[in-house]
């Protein structure tokens, strides 16, 4: 008979991932706190750090979690390592709230997906080694400076034609 201990490490290890990658749009400040630790201002935004992620998160007026960018802290030789498909899938998880996800054919725009319930979107950006997530119904009140903002039920403005 095999040895169980390769797959209990690997459970252990993945309860671990999925401790230090939490943090969800809507939660508050007290939530991520209780889960993060305390958090550094930096202006507008708050800076959480855990094990090897750090997320920033943007606050609305109500105090909730309205955009989260996730990322890998760098390591020992200070290099910060690239965001794997499993990191991408940890963020979604957590993000989830239980509910899947739908990855979304957006040309030209890294891997973007949809919440089912449509009230939050993802996007992981290579180039930046970033992982946004949005709450679409927290935005309307997060203080984001030179952010444009679209009433409920209004069209998105279009680029002019070149």
């Amino acid at each position: 008979m095999k040895s169980a201990l390769p797959l209990l490490l690997g459970c252990l290890g993945a309860l671990c991932l999925a401790a230090s990658a939490q943090a969800r749009v809507g939660d508050t400040r007290a939530q991520l706190a209780d889960r993060w630790g305390a958090g550094k201002e930096i202006g507008e935004q708050v800076l959480y750090t855990a094990d090897r992620y750090s997320v920033t998160v943007t606050f609305n007026a109500e105090g909730e979690a309205a955009m989260e960018i996730f990322g890998l802290r760098p390591d020992a030789t200070g290099a910060r390592p690239a965001i794997t498909p499993d990191d991408c899938e940890e963020f979604l998880h957590q993000e989830g709230r239980g509910q899947p996800w739908r990855k979304l054919d957006l040309p030209g725009a890294g891997a973007t997906w949809e919440r089912e319930d449509g009230k939050v979107f993802a996007r992981f950006i290579p180039g930046q080694q970033a992982f946004v997530v949005l709450g679409m119904d927290k935005m309307s009140a997060a203080p984001l400076p030179g952010v444009n903002r679209v009433a409920p039920g209004q069209p998105l403005p279009t680029a002019p034609a070149p």
